[in-house]
């Protein structure tokens, strides 16, 4: 082929050209390159070659547009010939081969012409050969209309790219060369080039176009066809290529040149950008238009300045949001960075001075810290044409306006103005005068260091850390700065954290010393009780003092055993922080290596240091246990006896959890050790439920068993313990559960691999003394039972139990357990609660696991028990299967609760009876778990103030157990109904959530003294666990109104009652902060509150039913607390507003003076109804009737009359409602209105009550005529 076309361009240009077209490789293009570049001024071809191109290009142009269209069903003509049949198996002849590659050729020449976008691609890599030829030997006249030929018809070449971009790069250097003719290939290669940088995002691109830009200017932006060129340029502004490099945004300032017009759409859409545009694209366009507005003269500059900027300015003034005026400052950034050049300052001035100093006088707070923070990135603002006294007058100007600011009335104002007056004195202490820099400082230090707002407390502290970067203010400063001493003591963590930073700076100014500041023994009081974020800088600021690097490590971990003596609680941090906060991994093991040999030693006699080096080792370990590569290297620092001397130097529970830590992270060789430690502390400690550094130390010896492999024996011998704990009545009933049940859990178990040879029962455990075993049972009991709750919180060690083929009888172990401290030990110090919460919380997991694995419930013929389904004995409970509690467990689980805490609590009260023969008489057999067929837990409100002895509150413990076993029951109940898992029950446990909200009521309205009848500690659980109650209880009622399919809930009206008058009576009998905290709780499910409220009113609402229930049995001891709070709340208002002294006195409403939460709360509760259905205002209003029914059955006519004041004036709308088609609120209504009737007819004689009377049938006339006519 090459020999071919060597011999053809001699020839023939016309022969040369149709051999060219079959070229198709790359290899085979270059040869066209070297062929062309080969020929000479004196070939024959130079002359011929350009008309011959010409004639080939028009060929195939008028072939391209004459080419079939797709839609015909037809070839296209950019498409490969067909391949050619495979050849014959039998050789050809020589004669016979010539003829084939005869037709070959004659095929290739005919799909030449098929194919003209292939020879202009050809075509237009010659020109470009020609053009580029090293001598010039072409005649660019004759080359030029080929390549105008090609550029005008370049927008119909979009199914060949790579023709198109060879014709573009053809234009391209054309232009560049500057050759004739270059104007007329500029107005379709520019757009494509345009174009094609936009859609690659190459940087290559960019700067062919930036190469271009004054072929630009050719064009006429007044025209209407220039609109598609003109939306490419526009599109270039907001491309992030053009904006990430110089060229791009180079071209960009170019544009501003082109046209007056184009500069206003550039500007728009530059402005429309500032909402949302990111920082490095808002800065970029910053330099976009300063570069522009420099390039640009005339009426395009005044565009920039007085059209532009100028509102720009204004805008970041105005600006709503405190974004949204950084984003305009950000584009406003261009011009003040390059405020040194010439004219810019004098612009800013003259832009900015007229609306700065107005606003940072504003009204409005945002326009005044818009303004300041301007004024500060403009600071000095002055004309520079101006006089020197006018110059100093406007920087004095400045100054007293920056000063005022300082004490702003807006914290968001006062903090911008401090970081403000520490930029400029940063950035300009040199030419500020010495007596405003010190006026500036003293109002700093003195004033805004303790101002009331927190951001401007932190502003102080970050303002002075940016001054400290400028060396001439550390001699001021070094007399300043103790006057903060006290900002490590500050209560927002933000400040203390920037004291700290401002700590470290001091550190690194050589000039001043940072324990002048701020005293040693404070910072060692941070580091060991503040946040970890602090207590991490102050190790950073300690490290150069008690861990030099620049000295022996003998010395650094002398130092560092200093500071832990020093302070035992700050040297364990310090340790703990150490690697984190730089310091190398070999320093710090030899530290460790120090600590042990030192608490090993005879020398350290006394335990207190032996536990703190022991400590801050292990913290130090456990630390460098963060990095894999460090383990191997820890263990070494253990080998031999040394770990196994070191737990044993170990004797406070604390220190042996940071040692067993040790252990579980990186197994030293004396494992086995630990381990047995482990075992018998896991078997042996009583103190768990209670003491938290107990309790820490189990958890890590759990953690070591688990990681040895070990955890099935610890938990079997965890519920062989408690099952030795179970009363011999009990235990063969235990056995025979488990033993039916075996089956069940045959293969089930999932034995862990064990990592260490180690058998458990090697290690002899103390049994309880028989002398002591009444005592130590229930608290034996309490550890086993705390320790499987606690091991049920870890995923891992949860996963073990539940696959546990002693789960089962782990499960009813724990029942009944759980029943016997509730029977036995409600009312006595011995209580421990870890049992029952045990027993839920496996019960708990056991139901949820059952639910993710079968995906529904396991349904049982026992699972749908309802609230008068009755529970046996204790020793018929027991035989319940434990296979029940898979599923139905948790429905199971919540009777057997109630049963248990009901007996126990019936046969407390009979005990206390005076009449020993009626306890003889109780039935001993089934005991029913309807709560409500017997006194709800205790019913105190019975009895009258001083009227005998009520056991109930016969001891402070009774009250503090009945009260914490309560919460834990609502509390399970809660989590149950969480998940989903409590099924046919939700009536039993809202009626169990009345009962103890009603005794909770109780024991506050009966006996008001709480404060002093209780002991103090006893008095603060008791009101712990009152408002725990309250928020679960509140709860509830939310997740049962989500799940409800409607809005009736049996007893839900009962629970929300018995919260409002928990509310009520807290603030009558204790006081408003308490009722203030329930109030704060309830808040946000209010509504849930309301709903539940009238859910038993509007279902009869529903309904339509005529008959109409009382809201509650009639008798003072059960009429609701907060109803008659509100009537006399709204008594109290009505006659305080009439100024009807007598009348104030003659209506009884004490109990409401200290109200003001309640009334608070009814207030909202009012708007809620007024603003919701109205057959849930219409609900409400029926038990507004109710309670007026009580109280007149009562003689009250005073509360009547309240009622009837607060149906009137606070529900105002309920005319409305009247008015509606509700005939169960209007029998109602007309009940109420002829029981007034009749009273007014039996009444004896008394004014007052006359009086109140008819007022209240006046007010009822006036709602609603038509009902009770």
């Amino acid at each position: 082929m090459d020999r071919k076309l060597r011999s053809s361009i001699s020839r023939s240009p016309e022969e040369f050209l149709s051999l060219a077209v079959n070229l198709r490789t790359k290899p085979e293009k270059s040869t066209l390159r070297t062929l062309i570049f080969s020929l000479t001024s004196s070939s024959a071809c130079v002359a011929s070659l350009p008309a011959a191109l010409f004639a080939a290009i028009q060929r195939s142009i008028d072939a391209f547009g004459d080419r079939p269209s797709q839609e015909t069903g037809e070839q296209p003509l950019d498409m490969d010939p067909p391949t050619p049949s495979p050849p014959t198996a039998k050789r050809l002849r020589r004669s016979s081969r010539s003829r084939s590659r005869s037709r070959t050729s004659a095929y290739s020449n005919s799909s030449e012409s098929e194919n003209p976008l292939h020879s202009l691609q050809i075509c237009a890599s010659i020109i470009r050969f020609c053009v580029s030829h090293p001598n010039r030997i072409f005649s660019l006249d004759d080359l030029l209309p080929c390549v105008q030929a090609l550029h005008d018809h370049l927008v119909l070449f979009e199914a060949d790219s790579a023709l198109q971009v060879t014709i573009a790069s053809l234009c391209e250097e054309w232009w560049k060369l500057g050759l004739p003719g270059k104007e007329t290939l500029i107005s379709q290669s520019l757009p494509f080039l345009l174009a094609t940088s936009l859609c690659a995002g190459r940087k290559s691109a960019v700067r062919r176009v930036y190469l271009l830009r004054d072929a630009f200017t050719l064009f006429d932006f007044l025209d209407d066809s220039i609109e598609d060129l003109k939306i490419l340029l526009l599109r270039c502004v907001i491309t992030p290529i053009y904006l990430r490099t110089e060229e791009g945004k180079k071209f960009l300032s170019f544009l501003f040149g082109l046209n007056v017009q184009l500069v206003k759409e550039v500007l728009a859409m530059i402005r429309s950008q500032i909402p949302f545009g990111r920082k490095s694209v808002l800065e970029s366009l910053s330099e976009v238009v300063f570069w522009g507005w420099k390039a640009v003269e005339g009426q395009a500059k005044d565009e920039v300045e007085n059209g532009f900027l100028q509102a720009l300015i204004e805008a970041a003034v105005h600006a709503s949001s405190k974004t949204f005026a950084s984003s305009i400052r950000r584009l406003l950034g261009g011009f003040i960075s390059q405020r040194m050049m010439v004219g810019v300052e004098k612009l800013l001035f003259r832009l900015s001075e007229p609306i700065l100093f107005r606003s940072l006088q504003a009204a409005n707070s945002n326009v005044r810290q818009n303004a300041l923070i301007l004024l500060v990135e403009l600071f000095p603002l002055e004309d520079p044409d101006a006089t020197k006294e006018v110059k100093d007058n406007l920087l004095n100007r400045q100054f007293f306006l920056m000063e005022k600011l300082l004490f702003d009335d807006c914290p968001d104002v006062r903090a911008s103005a401090v970081e403000g007056v520490c930029r400029v004195l940063c950035l300009y202490w040199e030419i500020i005068p010495p007596s405003i820099t010190t006026k500036m400082l003293t109002k700093l230090f003195d004033d805004l260091s303790h101002d009331v707002c927190s951001n401007v407390r932190l502003s102080v502290l970050n303002g002075i850390l940016y001054l400290l970067t400028n060396a001439q203010s550390h001699e001021v400063l070094k007399v300043l700065l103790p006057k903060l001493g006290n900002a490590l003591q500050d209560p927002v963590l933000s400040v203390r954290v920037a004291a700290c930073d401002l700590l470290l700076a001091i550190r690194d100014a050589s000039s001043i010393q940072f324990c002048k500041v701020i005293g040693v023994e404070m910072l060692f009081h941070h580091l060991a009780n503040d946040h970890a974020l602090v207590a991490e800088k102050i190790t950073r600021l300690l490290i150069p003092s008690y861990f030099p690097l620049q000295v022996p490590t003998e010395e650094a971990c002398s130092k560092c055993l200093e500071l832990i003596k020093r302070s035992p609680c700050a040297g364990e941090k310090f340790c703990e922080y150490a690697f984190s906060q730089g310091l190398c991994p070999e320093s710090l093991l030899e530290l460790v290596r120090f600590f042990c040999a030192s608490a090993l030693s005879s020398k350290a006699t006394d335990s207190g240091d032996r536990e703190r080096l022991i400590i801050a080792a292990s913290k130090i370990c456990i630390s460098l246990s963060g990095d894999p590569s460090l383990k191997k290297a820890i263990r070494k620092v253990f080998l031999g006896r040394k770990f196994k001397d070191f737990l044993k130097a170990a004797v406070t529970p604390r220190a042996r959890t940071y040692v067993l830590n040790i252990a579980t992270l990186f197994s030293p060789p004396d494992v086995v050790e630990a381990l047995k430690y482990c075992v018998s502390l896991v078997m042996e400690v009583a103190d768990v439920s209670e003491n938290s550094e107990r309790q820490d130390e189990v958890r890590v010896a759990h953690q070591l068993i688990f990681s040895c492999g070990l955890f099935d024996e610890m938990f079997g011998a965890l519920v062989d313990q408690l099952q030795q704990l179970v009363p011999a009545n009990l235990f063969n009933s235990v056995l025979n559960t488990t033993e039916s049940y075996a089956t069940h859990t045959k293969g089930k178990k999932v034995k862990l691999s064990r990592k260490v040879p180690f058998n458990w029962n090697s290690v002899k455990v103390r049994p309880p003394s028989e002398s002591h075993q009444i005592a130590e049972v229930p608290v034996l009991a309490s550890s086993a039972a705390w320790q499987i709750k606690d091991l049920l919180a870890s995923k891992h060690t949860r996963v073990a139990i539940l696959v546990s083929p002693l789960l089962d009888l782990a499960c009813s172990v724990l029942k009944i357990i759980s029943q016997v401290a509730i029977e036995r030990y409600l009312h006595s110090k011995l209580l421990e609660i870890s049992c029952v919460e045990a027993y839920m919380a496996l019960t708990l997991h056991m139901a949820l696991e059952d639910k993710n694995t079968t995906g529904t419930h396991k349904h049982n013929k026992n699972e749908d028990c309802d609230s008068d389904s009755t529970l046996t004995s204790l020793g018929e409970v027991s035989n319940m299967p434990a296979l029940l509690f898979h599923g139905a467990g948790i429905s199971h689980a919540l009777s057997h609760l109630l049963a248990c805490l009901e007996k126990a609590f019936v046969d407390w009260q009979d005990s206390g009876s005076s009449c020993p023969s009626s306890r003889k008489k109780k039935k001993r057999g089934k005991i029913s778990c309807k709560i409500r067929k017997r006194k709800p837990l205790a019913d105190v409100s019975n009895l009258e103030e001083g009227a005998g002895t009520d056991p109930v509150l016969s001891n402070d413990r009774s009250l503090s157990n009945i009260a914490k076993l309560g919460t834990a029951i609502i509390r399970f109940i809660v989590d149950a109904t969480a998940l989903n898992l409590v099924l046919n029950v939700h009536e039993k446990c809202l009626q169990f959530v009345s009962a103890y909200l009603h005794f909770l009521n109780s024991l506050l309205w009966r006996h008001s003294g709480l404060n002093k009848q209780l002991k103090d500690d006893y008095r603060k659980e008791v009101l712990l666990y009152i408002r725990s109650s309250f928020t679960y209880a509140a709860k509830l009622l939310n997740l049962l109104l989500l799940n409800s399919s409607n809005l009736v809930l049996p007893k839900a009206s009962s629970v929300a009652g018995e919260l409002l008058d928990l509310i009520a009576t807290t603030e009558v009998k204790l006081s408003s902060s308490y009722a203030a905290q329930l109030v704060n709780l309830i808040k946000g499910w209010l509504p849930d509150l309301v709903l539940a409220l009238v859910s038993e009113y509007y279902e009869l609402a529903e309904v339509q039913n005529e008959k109409v229930p009382n809201m509650v049995p009639n008798g003072s001891q059960n009429f609701r607390v907060w109803l008659e709070v509100v009537a006399k709340l709204e008594l109290k208002e009505h006659f305080e507003g009439e100024h009807d002294e007598d009348a104030l006195h003659r209506v009884d409403i004490a109990g409401s003076e200290d109200a003001c939460t309640f009334k608070k709360l009814i207030s909202l509760l009012v708007v809620l109804l007024k603003n919701g259905d109205a057959k849930v205002l219409e609900a409400f209003i029926i038990i507004i009737m109710s309670s007026l029914r009580t109280v007149l059955d009562r003689k009250e006519y005073g509360l009547a009359l309240g009622y009837i004041y607060f149906l009137c004036v606070k529900l105002d709308n309920c005319e409305d409602v009247v008015r509606g088609e509700h005939r169960l609120m209007l029998s109602s209504i007309k009940k109420s209105y002829n029981q007034i009737e009749n009273e007014l007819e039996n009444l004896s004689p008394s004014l007052s009550a006359d009086q109140k009377l008819q007022r209240v049938k006046a007010y009822l006339e006036s709602i609603c005529v038509s009902s009770i006519v």
